[in-house]
């Protein structure tokens, strides 16, 4: 990767930089920061956004916010004069991402601290499947 190519910030570094509680918030928190001032070339997609915005809203979060407040945040990361780029996230680059997924055989992790929440037809039992 060139220097100058943007680093994509998924949602898990958007929630720690947000959620004080998390984990990962002293570490999170100054780099979503330093992207927003432009000392990084940064960017994100309206997929990660809306991620954000459903964990910020969550039943279970830590605390749960308003969906006024999660929509409010979540604005306040990209919008001027904030300097990360939203990706256009047309059918087009949807399309090549399943490329790029299918050339480099990406797939799907379950991820082991979350409770159970889809039906697994081969195992008959119910797991969260996260990208």
């Amino acid at each position: 990767m060139a220097s100058s190519d943007p680093v994509f910030l998924d949602a898990g570094l958007f929630i720690g930089a947000l959620m004080g509680a998390d984990r990962r918030h002293p570490e999170a928190h100054p780099l979503v920061e330093a992207a927003r001032r432009g000392e990084w070339m940064a960017c994100t997609s309206v997929g990660v956004l809306a991620e954000v915005f459903a964990a910020l809203t969550w039943v279970g979060a830590q605390p749960p916010q308003s969906a006024e407040v999660a929509a409010r945040v979540v604005r306040l990361l990209v919008e001027e004069p904030s300097r990360l780029r939203v990706l256009d996230t047309t059918w087009p680059a949807s399309l090549k991402m399943f490329q790029l997924a299918e050339r480099h055989q990406l797939t799907a992790r379950s991820h082991p601290r979350c409770p159970p929440r889809r039906y697994c037809p081969d195992s008959g039992r119910l797991s969260r499947v996260y990208l």
